[in-house]
């Protein structure tokens, strides 16, 4: 058996071992509840019935509970904003932006989930826990129609987050795949503030 083989088996058996005794709910809140922000630069495809329809990528900071800045910076940008109450979505080259109650939520959009408190998570979803080479896998499937997503998988290299996967109620499906990834670093308020620019057209829902 060779080293990595062994490594391997060792990891698996103390996650097996983790999961039994502390349950997966817990363990993906434990992984999460050390984490107040998060800072990346993402790469995100969408798919639609296995064809991929969309590819983007940007960068994104949250802040729990409750606060997102979410920037698609290629192919065309567009920003999402989440401060707690209300959500702005901005399309510069349209020169529009549409306001909302943060109640609402976005469907497919990684950060806003990723800011909810994770105790919140597991209420909506059953959670399971599986191994994928050297990634811990957490699988959250909706109890019920009424979640954004239908499923979110979060992959974790030990206790960083690398990867998100999630399918909202139509069956669309999404990868996002993390890089530069910073934790608990000081982010100001203002990055959670959206300034109207001039000549912009809002749409107010």
């Amino acid at each position: 058996m060779n080293k990595f083989r062994f490594r391997f088996l060792v990891l698996t058996s103390i996650l097996v071992t983790n999961a039994y005794a502390f349950g997966p709910e817990n363990m993906l809140i434990q992984k999460f509840q050390a984490i107040k922000t998060m800072d990346a630069h993402f790469q995100q495809i969408v798919f639609m019935n296995g064809r991929k329809i969309s590819q983007s990528s940007g960068h994104f900071v949250v802040q729990r509970p409750g606060c997102m800045r979410w920037a698609i910076e290629k192919p065309h940008p567009q920003i999402f904003i989440a401060n707690g109450q209300t959500i702005w979505i901005y399309e510069p080259e349209l020169k529009q932006a549409t306001k909302k109650p943060q109640s609402k939520g976005i469907g497919g959009t990684a950060g806003l989930f990723l800011s909810n408190q994770p105790s919140l998570w597991v209420q909506r979803y059953k959670v399971s826990l599986g191994m994928s080479k050297s990634l811990s896998v957490f699988e959250l499937r909706a109890k019920t129609s009424k979640t954004p997503f239908s499923k979110v998988i979060l992959k974790f290299h030990q206790d960083q987050l690398v990867a998100i996967e999630f399918w909202d109620q139509m069956g669309q499906n999404s990868l996002v795949e993390l890089s530069g990834v910073k934790v608990n670093q000081t982010v100001p308020a203002s990055a959670f503030y959206f300034s109207l620019p001039k000549h912009t057209d809002v749409i107010d829902l």
